[in-house]
Formats: structure tokens, sequence, C-alpha cells
């Protein structure tokens, strides 16, 4: 499994998520820390957690997409 997943869906205590290539997988919310649609999560120290850096650049790439669509 990628070490790199992007949060798409939290159903239950399951976190779907998709790798870089669109593939999905399911982790388990025991095996993430405090994690939200959205987010880019990294493997460290045994558990997922949030890569605030590259989810805040993909937020802002998300952000400016929309914006040129509605300029």
């Amino acid at each position: 499994m990628t070490s790199r997943l992007i949060v798409d869906r939290i159903e239950n205590d399951v976190v779907i998520c998709q790798d870089m290539d669109g593939n999905e997988a399911a982790l388990s919310v025991s095996q993430t820390d405090n994690v939200r649609e959205g987010d880019v999560i990294v493997f460290d120290g045994g558990v997922y957690r949030t890569d605030k850096d590259q989810t805040k650049q993909r937020r802002e790439k998300i952000i400016a997409l929309q914006d040129e669509l509605w300029a």
C-alpha cells in the first residue's frame, strides 16, 4: 500500500482513501490519527497522520481551480 493517501470519506469506523494513482484503500479509524475528509495522509510511527503541508497545498490548488471556474 502507498504511504501517501488522500482521505475521500469516513464511513462508520472505516477511512476510505485513494492513492496518487486513484486506487482505493480502506483503513480502520484506529489506523489513523485525527484525519478528516480531503486530508493527505502519510504512514508515520505506526499510524496514518495528516501531512499538513501537502494538505494545505492541495486545498489551495483546489480553491484556485474553483476560482478559475467561477471567475
